[in-house]
Parts: C-alpha cells; sequence; structure tokens
C-alpha cells in the first residue's frame, strides 16, 4: 500500500472514530426531568427551604432550626418573571419577581403567626452564595420550560 493510501484510511479511521465518540455522547445527554432539576435546585438552596412542583404550582416551603415548617409559598409558574430571576449578594439570595400582570402572585402562609398575604416575588437563599447562582438560574429556567411546554428537549448542564 502506498503511502497517501494508508495516510488517507489513518484519517478516515479518526474522522470515523470522532463521529463515534460524538454520537454516544449525544445519545447519553438527556433532558434534565422536573424531578431531577427540583433536586438539583434543592442541593443549592440553603437546607431550610425546598421546592417542589404540584401541576403547574411551585411549592416551597421553609422550616426553622428544629426542622418545623413556619412558611410556605405557592406561586402559578406561568406568573413569574423566570428571566427577571436575580440575585441579592447581601443576603445570598436567589429571586424571580412576578409579571408585570399578575401583581403579587406569591401566596405566602407564615405558621407561626397564622398570617397569609400576597407578595410579588419568590426568594430563597443560597447554601453556596453568588457561586450557586448561575447554577440555579439556568436551572429554574429549564424548569419554567418543562412545566410550560410539554414538548420541550433541551439538554442542559447545570454547572457549567
Amino acid at each position: 500500500m502506498n503511502k497517501s493510501v494508508g495516510c488517507f484510511i489513518k484519517t478516515l479511521g479518526n474522522i470515523l472514530a470522532l463521529i463515534i465518540l460524538l454520537g454516544v455522547q449525544k445519545s447519553l445527554a438527556q433532558t434534565p426531568s422536573v424531578r431531577e432539576t427540583l433536586s438539583f435546585i434543592n442541593e443549592k438552596l440553603a437546607s431550610n427551604c425546598k421546592i417542589d412542583v404540584r401541576k403547574s404550582i411551585v411549592v416551597s416551603k421553609c422550616f426553622n432550626d428544629e426542622k418545623v415548617l413556619f412558611r410556605e409559598d405557592r406561586v402559578i409558574c406561568s406568573e413569574l418573571a423566570i428571566t427577571s430571576i436575580g440575585y441579592e449578594a447581601s443576603d445570598s439570595l436567589v429571586f424571580i419577581p412576578c409579571i408585570d400582570d399578575a401583581g403579587k402572585c406569591v401566596e405566602r402562609e407564615m405558621f407561626i403567626t397564622g398570617n397569609s398575604r400576597p407578595y410579588a416575588r419568590i426568594s430563597y437563599q443560597l447554601a453556596n452564595g453568588e457561586a450557586d447562582y448561575i447554577p440555579v438560574m439556568k436551572a429554574f429556567l429549564h424548569l419554567e420550560q418543562l412545566i410550560d411546554n410539554p414538548k420541550y428537549k433541551k439538554s442542559v448542564v447545570f454547572d457549567k
């Protein structure tokens, strides 16, 4: 076999290996489910608050040091301005405001005082502060798509 044919076969082999590698990588990448996304977000929140989704309603529960439920927030996901998610460094809070038309869309119940009133945003303290903001933002954006669009399929890596 001459030198140019051998070089061609070697190059073709490298290209084929690259195609196989990319195909395997793509088949391993999947859209994180609602549960997987919630699990990721909950790992990043301060340990006293956890969120869940019931149909299209985001429910968050916060507990005191004695593990007693003291606050519960409920909001319809479509009433949140997810793309306006923000971060307050002073309190390590990630927050999502209500869309303008929704006004005070978050119903907050305080179990210690027995009060219930509407709020204009949801907010959660992050366990590791600003380092977790971008991954949590990506996860919330993904979660909103999963809830509002049943046909949504996108491979997402939150920590990158």
